[in-house]
């Protein structure tokens, strides 16, 4: 009987391992198709292995949340100062603990703005697991199902049980359906199982994931209930507790909506490097050097289109246009904002269309009748996507465009590029839906965007991208009175994402006279207490921030001119900029630092938390020599070169530097060695260093008691806490004698 019972065991391991093939297959079969993105014959040939993003895993990141910051400034700036970001090499570091003593993760929350490839990430991850080179030693997972939101939201609320939903994964076919003992080793096997559900701002019920609605039904797997409990009992860690749940999420609507749940891990895509970029280049136009060298020695050059690429769904948009103004022979004109790419492609599908449909215009009557066809057919597919849009709809089935579009003209949108069929839906076991969507979300955004503009309205609970859009077509119409009614439906807020928005806005509409007009009007709105405040920024990002801080130039220059008032009565003034937890490349900063380092510009105090600043150190050296009085680098992998670049700055005789911040990051004793030197200075103002959390030892401490007792030496504060490397004693030591030497010093050991 035991033998039997054996033989059973074993034979059903080798089905269970016998199914994990099958869904591998499966997995490798539904997630291999690149989208004919705008029917480019370039990038036809790509497929999903070759797109690569670059990500920043966040160890212990949370969601903003005052009860653990702190109410005041300075216990936020703690906060965000102790969390440090730190490139993935490897995805299956996601999957793990960040050190040896912690466990792995369960629930996991990926975020990244948009078009930064939150969903080619999640289909790569899954064909990484397919490959077997997802983990690098044994695998993790028997089982990977990925879910879309935008693919639940079809669903609405019928109530299905966790195996139909399971069932329901777009990497599933015939072949690896869930039989109900399959399923009965899942779940009590929950380990063994990754779940990846994308789009989580694209979802029609998110009240219900982040409410508490979920608790009228039991926390069994065979129970049926509505899809929006299940995924909230996944994500919460009631149904299958120790699965691994991964969602993504753009950040604004994880932030707003989702502080209330506990996850165990933030991950962010970052996007492309400038090095990833020109990669991305090389790979988009491998088959045409010509063309490849053009759009290289167009681009890499100049920073804004750098910077634009940072995403890559607007990195492919600027190959896609650059590849066709070549085609044709046309000169390409730099984009001035992310809205001039967009227009550009739709521009370009016009002139396709037109091209394709001009034989037929006579012949088609009702609303595509004569030569309107094109200008009409775009207008009503404007419309169309902003009814989806209102409706919560990303995707949608051929019916709902039959209401609105003639067959004829259904075929060509089918094939322009600007619409994509996904694998069937499957509902069921055996009932499956063909679905379409835009190509991409920013694609269906602007269309909307423009379908908004043409009605003179301003939607309300739409996304940031939408408002941006329409603040970027408005330019070409210079409608101020609609741009105001914009801006004002941004509610105030104090987080920076309401800022970071409006400044998106003022800068895609292009007119820095509104700007400021708009800055005297409402000064608080745009500079509260004087400070800039922006987190998870992009290099995109940047753009926006620059002209904005330009903006304030322009005024202080104004105000400079006609003596109207002291500046120090402005209300509209700003002294201070902080960037928090921000992944951003050479090509972004140096965008910020060239309006900084304006002379009309009134910022002298520069603060970064858990921001990259490798290869900006020159640019920012220059600040310090100039205008900067107060200076903050925590966790930004700060190393003794960057040290001495910056100490050649802290004693240049113009500079006004009073506080330096140098904490989290890895200065040695050589790195303090070069900061005595500039204490000992004459020319050198420190009057407070923070040192804290780096890696100096004794040696560096006898460096700094040796300092402190100089006669040029201005120090009446240092922190020198969390430096592992320092002994009890040299601590104590140098408090006795820093109070000997200098009475009323604050040391922080």
């Amino acid at each position: 009987m035991l033998e039997l019972l054996i033989d059973v065991v074993i034979i059903f391991h080798i089905a269970v391992s016998a199914y994990t093939e099958a869904l591998k297959a499966s997995v490798k079969s539904q997630t291999e198709f690149q989208p004919k993105l705008m029917a480019s014959a370039t990038i036809s040939n790509v497929r999903t292995d070759d797109i690569f993003t670059n990500i920043l895993i966040q160890h212990g990141r949370k969601a903003l949340n005052k009860e653990v910051m702190g109410e005041t400034r300075s216990d936020q700036l703690h906060y965000f100062g102790k969390v440090s970001g730190s490139p993935v090499k490897h995805c299956e570091e996601i999957f793990i603990g960040a050190v040896n003593d912690e466990s792995s993760p369960k629930r996991i929350l990926l975020t990244g703005k948009a078009g930064i490839g939150k969903t080619l990430f999640c289909q790569k991850l899954a064909r990484d697991w397919a490959d077997d080179k997802l983990f690098q030693s044994q695998s993790h997972f028997k089982f990977v199902y990925l879910l879309t939101f935008r693919q639940l939201n079809l669903l609405e609320n019928d109530h299905f049980s966790l195996q139909e939903l399971f069932n329901c994964s777009t990497v599933l076919d015939d072949s690896s359906n869930i039989d109900d003992s399959l399923f009965e080793y899942i779940v009590n096997h929950p380990e063994e199982v990754l779940i990846i559900i994308d789009g989580y701002d694209e979802y029609s019920h998110q009240d219900y994931i982040t409410g508490e609605s979920e608790k009228r039904y039991q926390n069994t797997a065979k129970e049926k209930m509505p899809v929006a409990a299940l995924c909230t009992k996944l994500i919460k860690g009631k149904l299958l507790r120790d699965s691994v749940v991964m969602i993504t999420s753009r950040p604004e609507e994880s932030d707003e909506k989702m502080e209330g749940i506990r996850f165990d891990r933030c991950v962010e895509i970052a996007g492309f490097s400038p090095q990833q970029v020109q990669e991305f280049i090389e790979k988009y136009f491998r088959e045409n050097d010509t063309m490849k060298n053009a759009v290289l020695d167009h681009v890499m050059k100049n920073e804004n289109l750098v910077s634009f690429a940072h995403i890559p769904i607007l990195c492919f948009l600027m190959c896609f246009s650059m590849e066709y103004a070549l085609q044709k022979s046309k000169s390409t004109d730099l984009p001035v904002s992310t809205t001039d790419i967009y227009s550009e492609v739709v521009n370009i599908f016009e002139l396709k269309h037109n091209a394709a449909s001009e034989f037929k215009t006579k012949e088609i009557p009702g609303k595509f009748k004569g030569s309107l066809l094109v200008e009409n057919t775009l207008d009503i597919l404007s419309e169309f996507a902003a009814t989806l849009l209102l409706k919560k709809k990303p995707i949608f089935e051929e019916r709902d465009m039959e209401e609105t579009f003639r067959s004829e003209e259904i075929e060509k949108l089918k094939g322009s590029g600007l619409l994509h069929c996904g694998p069937p839906f499957r509902k069921s076991l055996l009932a499956t839906t063909k679905y379409f969507s835009f190509t991409h979300m920013t694609i269906h955004e602007f269309l909307a965007a423009r379908w908004f503009v043409m009605r003179n309205v301003i939607p309300n609970d739409v996304s940031g991208m939408v408002l941006q859009f329409i603040a970027g077509i408005l330019s070409k119409k210079k409608n101020d009175e609609l741009m105001e009614n914009l801006l004002k439906s941004i509610p105030f807020s104090s987080r920076s994402d309401y800022l970071l928005l409006r400044a998106k806005c003022l800068s895609e509409y292009q007119d820095k006279e509104f700007a400021k007009n708009v800055i005297k009007n409402h000064p608080h709105h745009y500079s509260p207490n004087g400070e800039f405040w922006f987190d998870n920024l992009n290099d995109v990002d940047c753009i926006a921030i620059s002209f904005l801080l330009d903006a304030f130039s322009a005024l202080n220059d104004e105000e400079a001119t006609t003596a109207q008032h002291q500046r120090s009565e402005q209300p509209s003034t700003v002294n201070s900029l902080i960037i928090i937890d921000s992944y951003l490349t050479p090509s972004g900063l140096n965008r910020i630092v060239e309006s900084l380092d304006k002379k009309s510009c009134s910022v002298t105090i520069l603060k970064f938390f858990s921001v990259q600043l490798i290869k900006c150190f020159d640019r920012i050296s220059g600040l310090v020599c100039s205008k900067l009085k107060e200076l903050c680098m925590m966790n930004s992998s700060i190393t003794d070169d960057d040290v001495t670049s910056l100490c050649d700055a802290l004693t240049h005789p113009g500079c006004k530097v009073t506080t330096l911040g140098l904490g989290g990051n890895q200065i040695t004793d050589t790195g303090v060695t070069s900061l005595c030197d500039a204490l000992k200075h004459p020319s050198c103002e420190l009057t407070t260093l923070d040192l804290s959390g780096n890696q100096f030892t004794d040696t560096g401490v006898a460096s700094l008691c040796v300092t402190v007792q100089h006669d040029n030496c201005k120090l009446v504060a240092l922190d020198l806490s969390l430096n592992l490397l320092i002994s009890e004693e040299s601590k104590q030591f140098f408090t006795k004698l820093a109070k000997q030497h200098r009475p009323g010093f604050k040391l922080r050991t």
